[in-house]
């Protein structure tokens, strides 16, 4: 920063008087009694009149130019369900799943939509760039839980590429994960090789069928069986 303040100095104006007036414009405030010091406010919550009925969650947040991001939150008070900053951006959550706890869709400011799906352990599996119409990608027909078999055979044979795109389906990206379990003629669960990291496949819009990349990495620590990678 100290090599980059001469460049803003005004031709009549000396190094002190520049440097007040940088900080000045940054936001900065100077300390009365410590002329030589300067602070910045972080930016502050704003409630409503009626926050304690909403857990006192914060409707707004000024930062220290004044402007001020307003917050809308669902009727149950779980999510935030639109953000709209200074410039008047707004971003919404469209969908939301209770079980996971978690965005299904969501709007970006210039209205694409993107969604998420999740497996039975509220993982997120597959993800679409759908676009403002449903002109990209999507969801339809990607199967989210997958056999045990198909699974273990995926990871630990040779890479079968038309699995790959069966499974990946319209999807942008699809998550793929082993924990390394096998089941016994019991039909208990057994731990005995440590999982591979996921897989990710994806493509770029244009290229169905196309451009779809696939790589996995052998385990290197077994301390870490028990826990899935993400």
């Amino acid at each position: 920063m100290g090599d980059k303040l001469p460049s803003l100095q005004a031709a009549d104006e000396v190094y002190g008087d520049m440097l007040q007036r940088v900080l000045d414009e940054g936001g900065y405030c100077q300390f009365d009694d410590e002329p030589r010091l300067w602070w910045i406010r972080s930016g502050i919550a704003g409630f409503a009149e009626d926050a304690a009925a909403h857990f006192y969650l914060p409707e707004r947040y000024t930062d220290p130019f004044r402007n001020v991001t307003t917050l809308t939150f669902d009727n149950h008070d779980l999510y935030i369900q639109e953000s709209t900053d200074p410039a008047n951006n707004t971003v919404s959550v469209t969908k939301f799943d209770f079980r996971v706890l978690a965005p299904l869709e969501m709007q970006d400011v210039n209205g694409n939509l993107s969604e998420v799906a999740f497996d039975i352990l509220g993982v997120p599996a597959a993800v679409a760039v759908k676009g403002k119409n449903n002109e990209g990608d999507n969801l339809m027909d990607v199967p989210l839980e997958l056999e045990e078999a198909g699974l273990r055979a995926f990871f630990t044979g040779e890479y079968d590429e038309a699995q790959a795109r069966n499974w990946l389906g319209n999807a942008t990206a699809r998550h793929i994960y082993y924990l390394g379990e096998t089941i016994d003629s019991k039909g208990t669960i057994q731990y005995a090789q440590p999982p591979p990291v996921p897989v990710l496949y994806g493509k770029t819009r244009g290229a169905i069928g196309r451009g779809r990349k696939q790589s996995a990495v052998k385990p290197l620590n077994t301390a870490t069986a028990w826990a899935p990678y993400w």
